[in-house]
């Protein structure tokens, strides 16, 4: 592996040399140095949450708690009840806390988390809460039109502090298929103890000029099924119609 995966612990297990990702490992790299929030925005199953937990371990508070909450999964007016009565801030004090799928929230909790980024207190506007000392992350699932139509990115004033990563889809990045084949056929032959060692001829022109609409979940998701059910030492993932 070459590249920002090669020279930095935090990103080797991080995979692809094509010039648009070695890209976005770069602008992590530079996310790390700072405190300031992280925007990360791609399709489903690109790796956002990947990224931005490489971008805390390459931080200054990579020794203290990474705390993730999926705003798709609870209930918009739960969300912030699960924040702090549950101590998630307080499990992120001095690390850091990401906030996934952000576009989920709905109209009545979004003052509160553009409070708590710019002014880093928990409470609403002019409260007494105690301020946050947390790196907060947000990821934006969609296309770049989602981000750019966002309630999110339009609410933010615009001198606000925020490094905006934007994670390019697998087929625009398909000269990285044949390391994440390789890569990913290694893991599950390890797991599963299958002599799985090359791809049947003809097959990887197959995956890389295939669409990919769930992106890297997806594909690793086919070759752990192709090397479940392999019988020999060639795989011969089958890809959906």
């Amino acid at each position: 592996m070459r590249g920002y995966s090669e020279k930095e612990p935090a990103l080797q297990e991080i995979i692809g040399e094509s010039p648009i990702f070695q890209s976005v490992l770069r602008q992590a790299l530079n996310a790390a140095k700072s405190d300031s929030a992280v925007l990360i925005s791609g399709e489903a199953g690109t790796g956002k949450e990947l990224i931005a937990r490489a971008i805390h371990r390459m931080s200054s508070r990579h020794s203290q708690g990474f705390v993730k909450v999926d705003c798709s999964r609870a209930a918009s007016a739960q969300v912030q009840a699960v924040l702090v009565q549950q101590d998630r801030l307080e499990a992120a004090r001095h690390g850091t806390l990401l906030l996934s799928h952000v576009e989920s929230i709905t109209r009545e909790l979004q003052p509160w988390l553009l409070n708590a980024l710019q002014r880093k207190q928990s409470g609403p506007p002019g409260s007494t809460s105690a301020a946050i000392d947390t790196r907060l992350m947000v990821t934006v699932t969609g296309t770049g039109q989602t981000l750019e139509n966002s309630w999110f990115r339009e609410s933010l004033p615009a001198d606000f502090d925020l490094s905006i990563i934007k994670i390019p889809a697998l087929r625009d990045r398909s000269t990285d298929i044949p390391l994440l084949v390789g890569h990913f056929t290694r893991k599950w032959a390890r797991l599963m103890n299958k002599p799985v060692n090359a791809i049947a001829p003809g097959t990887m022109n197959l995956l890389i000029n295939h669409s990919w609409s769930a992106n890297i979940r997806e594909l690793e998701s086919i070759i752990e099924r192709a090397v479940r059910s392999s019988k020999s030492a060639d795989l011969q993932p089958e890809l959906p119609s």
